[in-house]
């Protein structure tokens, strides 16, 4: 590995130091070699920053410097492996180079840069490791030491050595030592007795000989002697010397003792210490008094404590030193032993073969045997580590070998599976770009839409000049919510006439879902069809008829019985149902895998049941006949799939196998014949396929679909044949067809429960999935090698994921948003992670599912077994056999017991919820032809009223623009051309053919003038001519009979809707005559022969430009007439409903010809009262039916008992004429008279029943149609006015047009006039050509005489925005928000500078400051906010109003004193405020109107007036807003503008202004001198402000030399306390803050101190000399004025800030 290491850092890198295996340690010890490595990888950019050297501090730069950069690559870097590296420990620079080797090498494969790396790392990785980072460095400075202490520790390590040197030298042998020889010696003598004994046992045969054991030398001894003696001596000489040290110590401590006592004695007695007293040079000579001595012994004391410190670390050193060299001087002795005791062995082995010959040859031979097999051994040896080497090379290079390949799978794996992602990314990109354009067709379609009703507005508004109506409006809106066009064109066809041409689909729909609003709105009485105001009463829309409905539905349901649906499929109880969907590969058949073998829970996967189904039908799984035949009907009955699979009976007669078949099998069969045809299982057979093996799952127990379902097809038949119902939203709405609504209609069903309890969905991304794909096949590979497989099956992947991806977002609608169950789990996490969060999510459910049937009785349960049965006996009686009238309802079973004639009060009234419908029974052929006939009313009638509304909507179109055709034919007409201008021209000619020299002469001018009278005489008569020839076009116009013939078709269609309500109403009567005379058993009437009808006014051909076409009311004839001819007379017949209807007409056609021709509007008034008067007459009449069929009936009721009664005497007569014995009585038969008497009392209760409920449907619907009518009549009424309204409107705007023309032309003759007359007046000619156009006069058509026009006004000023002084609306903003955060005019610092932070940011700053607030810093802000803070961190935001609003003029303190004069006498009542309007009229310290230059240019506005905005501006600052109108505390007010760049003279000028007396501080400078940035940037002049100093300095002398102002306590607190008053809204005070009363304390004492009394009060010039109140004016921040302009503008320079101050 070293030797790797040095190829890799010597021949590719090429180090700047030639590395060597043994050096490592060394070399590597400083780590510049180690930055210089990573420098060539491009990873240590600071390596210019290295040192070479090997001093503590290169140590502790470099290694600081290497940890980032090793933390990054994932090597572990710590103190412990730098101090082993610093100490160069074995191994450890090695061990570090292995890591850095390997790691840099895979980011070289990687081709990651170090800049990549460090953007690849988590925001958390690299917080860690910078926070490792500081800490590394803390202990790095405290690990490395320095390098004197270095140099210091090697010092003393050297004596230290010499010192050991001498000690080894005078220290002895040990006594250990001696035992341990003395030891040795015996067990060497042991061993030789051993040998005796083994050689003994060798050689038994041998002849005995006595060997004897030379002793050792005498020299030997004499050695030992000699070594005993010296080490005596030397350590004799150690202890010597030892002694002498520590009798120095003695001495020195003595002396040391000596000195601390006479130091004592010389310090009490202040003597010194004697020059010659044996101390260090350091201490010699020096003196030591007070103090300075006992720092002297301190730090003798502390060199003392230091050197016994050092000797007492030596001793313990020296013993450790001892103990190891006696280690050592032991191990050295044994092996010194050992040696000994071979080499003696050798020679007693020489010495016992050296007996005889044979002993040595046999010495030999065993030796060289010996030899031999250590010669064999090695070898052998050698040869089997050659061969582990071997082996362990081959190793190793197999596994490189494979390393390489994996590496080389691995990247290939990673290409393919960016390819697969590129692909995806490639496939998401072209949905979101189909996605993309389908949304901006959808947002074109909309916009040109939004763009087309921009354009119909306007094009209304330009034919009509009118805003456009709610009506046109919504039915605009309707079109564009429908994503119709409005400007789809109509081929073929104008509006309002004749369909010969069918339609656009797209127009059909149009008018399709105008006519269903229209109709709306008609039948709600909403929008247009509002009933009127002029009507009266504001009537509601009629109700439904509950009678009518109740007919109409007993009618259908007899007809058309219900259909009761078959009952869903039971299933046994399961305690879980669930489904989980995800991604392919995102775990689920693993996952569901576990949790099945762990749980019990049957997985049901489509996959896996097809091919179970595909294996039942191949292997003929047969069931018994029994249970065949019962599963076959199970299937048949809930399946759909298979009915056309298994055939008829006739077909399966020869096939006795497949009707053993079983279900699954069935199953199968139909799958695999849908498989050989190349088709996918369909839907229907997979849903089929599931719920079978559903029903196989045990009860009691749970299943869970495995990837069920794939899209919401499966979804929805899945919940389907489970039992559940399935509501996708597409329930249709109520038909408008039906006009009578069933009053007790069945209720909704409540939304059943989901039949699944769990959609659990797997959520992974992409790129996990395409990973996934790739390890399965990589483990794939290893048992299939089949490539092809592999191929389809990664080709797959890219479709399954963009399969699902379609599909999802519907099932994620279902399962999330309708039924509620779906449960997201991230699957991108490791097998059993997603298998714990699965198996909690089941976890949950179950127990759920548990506590729901812990909650729901039991008897739910049953009730829920029982509800087919339940429902099957619910269902309606057969037609032939109707219930009773008591039986049917149970609430009136004592029907019986009421008397004949209850109280109106006690009887329900009909129609109500109460009142019990007579259902009587009915022949069936009546039901049947009741029930379509009313089916056919209600369509003619909805169809009808929608014919009617299109037309109407039509005729307004046709109005709208023939009425904008009128008013730009007349304008065309007005500017026709006329023959002026030729008048003109020849007069002009004839003029300018004067000679020159006769136009001054008086009589050519004279008679030039007659002739201008003339021409312009002429001029004016055809004029004249043409205002005749206009009126007589107005007059045409107005004469024209297009409104009258408009009028009629406006009529003729209300007249049409009054006949279809008529028609409705005759109608349903003759439905409701017919059935309940039915009922009655009475013989029908005869349908009345002749319905009353509403004739229509004739209209002639409407003169347009569609002259050829037929009118418009024809044409809803043609629509409605069903093919009936027209007649050309004025009455038409509309809406015919039998055969006989010609006849009708021309009996109408007759009397149209006698009858007067009515005004529109009687005639829609005469066809209201016609229409009244027939529903009347048919109500009546069918009264008056009624009354004489109960008188018909009471004559026969009336006859039959008194028949009954005859027969009864006659009975008795005979009785009494016979004789003998009379007759045994009869036997006792029911009274058949008795129940005869009850059915008739029973029947005639029901008829009255009938009559009563018959009355009340009639009045119902006479009611509804006569509101409908009278809604009919005012709607056509205010359609008409409006229409001649319009008409009024256009035809005295033509006559406002034709006198505006005709002055218009006598102006421009007027202004020919004088052109010419100044001609003549001047000689001159007429040099230009003179031009009457129309109404205008020009000169050679270039210059047109016109008059001079107004100038246009003056904009308003606007304030210019200057640099960082904000303008008075961005103040008067700023004042806004203040006021809203601190209403007391105080903040703390925080909020304030929170706030701050906030108005100066770019979203909320941009419109409300100037540029230069907008993102400053967080140290400029709080600048901002430290110079605006007082003692108590508190901010007053007026001061920083003001300061924001500089420059303003700076008042002084006269100028103060007088404002305040001024104020005093503005505030008659002393109160302390005055209003707005008493500021406004005091005059400040500055003018309140400038003269202001006022520029030439009228378009220009106005320069603006700052000081006058700013004035009004202070006002609001200042004032109270509590107050109503706001009152301004002017005392408060100048103690503000009294502020001062020095506080002491601010706290000076507010006195003064409380005072209303000028103060003066003797220490204090003047005004202006004490704030040099004031003279800068001013308005006045420098003379003027010393003229105004001089002023101000005479007033203080002079008021000075008289009375010396005097301060009181109250005039003291006004200024001190000037912010308590302003936090009295409740707010606490500050910590440092004190009260109103403890300033008042303070203050008593300071005058107490002085001499005075609390009420008095104290010149000034004495009070300032006291401390206290030296100190508040010092500290008196909130009077001193501050410029934050300097702060805003600092990066500008000093002098543009200080530009910015007062003025």
């Amino acid at each position: 590995m070293s030797d790797i290491l040095c190829r890799w850092l010597n021949q590719e890198l090429q180090l700047t130091k030639a590395v060597d295996p043994k050096t490592f340690a060394k070399d590597f010890s400083n780590g510049y070699l180690i930055g210089e490595v990573l420098h060539k990888y491009q990873l240590q950019n600071d390596f210019s920053m290295f040192m070479k050297k090997d001093t503590s501090i290169s140590k502790l730069n470099n290694f600081t410097r290497l940890e980032p950069t090793l933390q990054l690559l994932g090597i572990s870097f710590d103190i412990n492996t730098v101090q082993e590296l610093m100490q160069e420990k074995q191994g450890v620079a090695t061990r570090l180079l292995y890591q850095l080797y390997i790691s840099l090498e895979k980011k070289k494969r990687a081709e990651i840069s170090g800049a990549m790396m460090e953007i690849m790392q988590p925001a958390a990785n690299s917080g860690l490791h910078k926070k490792e980072h500081d800490i590394f460095s803390d202990r790095l400075h405290q690990v490395v030491k320095r390098d004197a202490e270095l140099k210091l520790q090697k010092i003393s390590q050297h004596y230290e050595k010499k010192c050991q040197e001498l000690n080894d030298r005078s220290v002895t042998t040990h006594p250990i030592q001696q035992k341990r020889q003395e030891e040795k010696g015996m067990k060497n003598i042991e061993k030789v007795q051993m040998c005796r004994l083994k050689y003994n046992g060798i050689m038994p045969c041998n002849q005995a000989t006595i060997v004897q054991v030379p002793n050792p030398p005498p020299y030997t001894s004499q050695l030992n002697l000699k070594k005993r003696r010296q080490q005596q001596q030397q350590l004799q000489r150690r202890q010597r010397q030892a002694q002498t040290v520590q009798a120095e110590i003695a001495q020195f401590e003595t002396n040391m003792k000596k000195l601390v006592t006479s130091g004592f004695a010389s310090s009490s007695s202040g003597q010194h210490i004697p020059a010659d007293f044996p101390l260090d040079g350091s201490i010699q000579g020096c003196e030591a008094p007070g103090s300075g001595t006992k720092l002297i012994l301190q730090s003798n004391s502390k060199y003392i404590q230091e050197i016994r410190q050092r000797l007492e670390e030596n001793a313990v050193a020296r013993e450790q030193r001892e103990k190891r060299r006696n280690r050592f001087l032991v191990e050295q002795l044994k092996a010194h032993e050992d040696r000994e005791e071979a080499r003696r062995e050798e020679q007693l082995v020489k010495r016992l073969t050296r007996q005889t010959q044979q002993e040595q040859r046999l010495a030999s031979q065993l030796l060289q045997i010996r030899m031999q097999k250590e010669v064999i051994r090695e070898n052998r040896l050698f040869r089997e580590q050659q061969y582990q080497q071997r082996r362990e090379r081959d190793f190793q290079e197999t596994l490189e070998r494979e390393a390489a390949l994996a590496q080389q799978a691995k990247l290939d794996c990673a290409e393919e599976i960016k390819k697969e992602l590129e692909l995806l990314n490639r496939i998401a990109a072209e949905r979101v770009q189909s996605r993309y354009k389908k949304h901006f067709k959808s947002c074109k379609d909309i916009l040109e839409q939004i763009v087309d009703l921009a354009t119909k507005v306007g094009e209304y508004r330009l034919l009509t000049a009118n805003l456009i109506p709610e009506k046109l409006m919504r039915e605009w809106k309707e079109l564009l919510f429908s994503g119709l066009p409005l400007y789809e064109p109509i081929k073929g066809q104008q509006p309002g006439y004749g369909f010969s041409i069918p339609l656009d689909p797209v127009e059909l729909k149009k008018q399709e879902i105008l006519n269903n609003q229209d109709y709306d709105e008609y039948i709600n009485m909403a929008g247009e069809w509002a009933w009127p105001e002029e009507a009266g009463e504001t009537k509601l829309p009629p109700t439904n008829n509950n009678i009518l409905g109740h007919v109409v539905s007993r009618l259908r349901n007899i007809v058309h019985p219900p259909i009761m649906e078959p009952s869903s499929p039971s299933f046994p109880h399961f305690t879980l149902k669930a489904c989980v969907l995800g991604k392919f590969c995102s775990g689920k058949t693993t996952c569901l895998a576990k949790i099945a073998e762990v749980h019990g829970i049957c997985v049901l996967s489509a996959d896996t049941l097809i091919e179970e189904a595909l294996n039942a039908y191949h292997s003929g799984e047969e069931v018994t006949e029994q249970q065949g035949e019962k599963d076959t009907e199970q299937l048949l009955r809930s399946s759909t799939s298979l009915k056309s699979d298994l055939g008829t009976p006739e077909e399966n007669r020869d096939s006795d196998i497949r009707v053993r078949l079983s279900t699954r099998a069935m199953q199968g069969a139909a799958a695999e014949k849908e498989l050989r045809k190349g088709n996918p299982i369909p839907n229907e057979l997979l849903v089929d396929i599931i719920v079978e093996a559903i029903r196989q799952v045990p009860a009691q127990s749970g299943w869970i679909l495995d990837g069920f379902p794939v899209d919401i097809t499966q979804a929805y038949l899945l919940e389907k044949a489970l039992g559940g119902s399935v509501d996708v939203g597409n329930i249709a709405e109520s038909s408008r067809v039906n006009l009578a609504a069933d009053p007790d209609p069945p209720k909704p069903l409540p939304p059943p429960a989901p039949i699944l309890d769990l959609a659990l969905l797997l959520d992974i991304p992409d790129e996990s999935v395409v990973e996934r794909a790739f390890s399965q096949t990589d483990t794939a590979v290893d048992t299939t090698s089949h490539i092809t497989d592999k191929n389809l099956y990664l080709a797959q992947i890219p479709h399954r994921i963009t399969a699902f991806q379609d599909t999802w977002p519907k099932l994620e609608k279902w399962f999330g948003e309708k039924q509620k169950i779906l449960v997201r789990v991230d699957a991108s996490v490791v097998e059993e992670e997603l298998y714990k969060r699965v198996e909690s999510v089941l976890q949950q459910v179950l127990i759920q599912t548990q506590e729901a049937l812990a909650a729901s009785p039991a008897g739910d349960v049953l009730g829920s077994e029982k509800a087919p049965d339940s429902s099957s006996s619910a269902s309606p009686p057969p037609v032939d056999q109707p219930p009773a009238l008591t039986d049917e309802v149970p609430g009136h079973t004592e029907s019986d017991s009421i008397p004949k004639n209850p109280p109106e009060s006690a009887s329900p009234c009909p129609g109500s919820s109460s009142w019990v419908y007579v259902d009587e029974p009915l022949p069936p052929e009546i039901s049947e032809f009741l029930c379509p006939h009313w089916d056919t009313v209600c369509d003619s009638y909805v169809n009808n009223i929608k014919t009617v509304m299109q037309q109407l909507r039509s005729q307004s179109t046709i109005i709208t623009h023939h009425l904008f055709n009128i008013r730009e034919e007349f304008k065309h007409y007005l500017v026709r051309p006329d023959s002026k201008q030729e008048l003109v021209s020849q007069w002009q000619k004839n003029f300018n053919s004067i000679p020159d020299d006769m136009r001054e002469d008086e009589d050519t001018k004279a008679e030039l003038h007659l002739r201008l009278d003339e021409l312009r005489e002429n001029l004016w008569d055809i004029s004249d001519k043409c205002k005749d020839q206009d009126e007589q076009e107005r007059a045409s116009f107005m004469c024209d009979s297009w409104l009258e013939d408009h009028t009629a078709v406006l009529i003729n269609h209300h007249s049409m809707l009054m006949q279809v309500e008529l028609d409705r109403f005759q109608e349903t009567l003759c439905i409701l005559r017919v059935y309940y005379f039915s009922m009655c058993e009475q013989v029908l009437p005869e349908p009345p022969s002749d319905f009353a009808c509403i004739p229509l006014l004739s209209i002639p051909k409407i003169r347009d430009q569609d002259e050829s076409a037929e009118p418009a009311d024809t044409s809803v004839c043609s629509q409605m007439d069903d093919g009936e001819e027209k007649g050309k007379t004025k009455l038409v017949l509309l809406l015919p409903r039998h055969p006989d209807s010609s006849g009708r007409v021309s009996k109408l056609k007759d009397q149209g010809q006698t009858e007067p021709v009515q005004p529109p509007h009687e005639k829609l008034v005469s066809d209201y009262e016609e229409a009244l008067r027939a529903i009347s007459k048919l109500v009546s009449a069918e009264a008056h039916q009624g009354e004489t069929t109960e008188q018909k009936e009471k004559p026969q009721e009336k006859e039959r008992p008194t028949a009954s009664a005859n027969k009864t005497k006659k009975g008795k007569q005979s009785e009494k004429k016979q004789k003998g014995p009379p007759s045994p009585p009869p036997a006792p038969s029911p009274a058949p008279a008795e129940d005869k008497k009850a059915e008739k009392t029973h029947d005639q209760e029901v008829r009255n029943k009938i009559h009563k409920e018959y009355a009340a449907v009639l009045e119902h619907e006479e009611n509804a149609a006569k509101m409908r009518i009278a809604l009919i009549k005012g709607h056509g009424l205010a359609i008409v006015q409006t229409l001649q309204s319009r008409a009024e409107q256009v035809f005295s705007s033509m006559e406002k047009w034709l006198e505006a023309h005709y002055l218009a032309e006598m102006k421009s003759i007027d202004q020919l006039t004088e052109v010419v007359r100044h001609h003549i007046e001047a000689g001159a000619k007429l040099q230009f050509e003179l031009v009457l156009r129309y109404t205008d006069f020009y000169l050679n058509g270039d210059h047109h005489m016109v008059a001079s026009q107004a100038p246009p006004p003056r904009p308003p000023p606007l304030e210019k925005p200057t640099r960082s002084t904000p303008t008075i609306t961005q103040l008067e903003l700023l004042h806004q928000q203040l006021c809203n955060a601190g209403p007391s005019g105080l903040m703390s610092s925080c909020e304030f500078s929170s706030m701050l932070r906030d108005i100066t940011s770019v979203n909320m700053g941009r419109n409300t400051l100037p540029e230069p607030w907008i993102n400053k810093n967080e140290t400029q802000l709080m600048e901002i906010v430290s110079m605006l803070m007082d003692n108590d961190e508190l901010v007053d935001w007026r001061r920083f109003l003001l300061s924001a609003a500089l420059p303003w003029p700076f008042p002084s303190l006269t100028q103060l004193l007088v404002v305040l004069r001024r104020f005093k006498a503005a505030d008659t009542g002393n109160t302390g405020y005055i209003s707005r309007e008493q500021y406004l009229q005091t005059e400040l310290w500055f003018p309140s109107e400038s003269v202001q230059p006022i520029p030439e240019d009228p378009s220009e506005p106005l320069p603006y007036d700052r000081l006058a905005n700013l004035r009004k501006f202070f006002f609001e600052l200042f004032a109270d807003h509590s107050f109503s109108p706001p009152q301004l505390d002017y005392v408060s007010m100048l103690q503000y503008f009294a502020a001062d760049p020095n506080p002491g003279q601010g706290f000076i000028r507010a006195l003064s202004v409380v005072l209303g007396q000028h103060l003066k501080h003797s220490s204090t400078g003047h005004l202006v001198k004490s704030m040099p940035s004031i003279a800068e940037a001013t308005e006045l002049h420098s003379s003027e402000l010393d003229g105004e100093c001089k002023e101000e300095e005479t007033l203080c002398a002079s008021s000075s030399s008289l009375v010396e102002p005097e301060v009181s306590i109250p005039a003291l607190l006004a200024v001190i306390c000037h912010k308590i008053p302003k936090m009295k809204d409740g707010s606490p005070f500050p910590p440092g803050c004190l009260s109103q009363e403890e300033q008042t304390e303070l203050l008593v004492q300071i005058f107490t101190e002085l001499g005075y009394k609390s009420e008095n009060c104290v010149p000034f010039s004495v009070l300032s000399e006291h401390p206290l109140i030296q100190g508040m004016m010092e500290t008196a921040t909130q009077y001193q004025l501050v410029n934050i302009h300097r702060v805003l503008l600092a990066h500008e320079g000093k002098g543009e800030a200080n530009n910015v101050t007062v003025s």
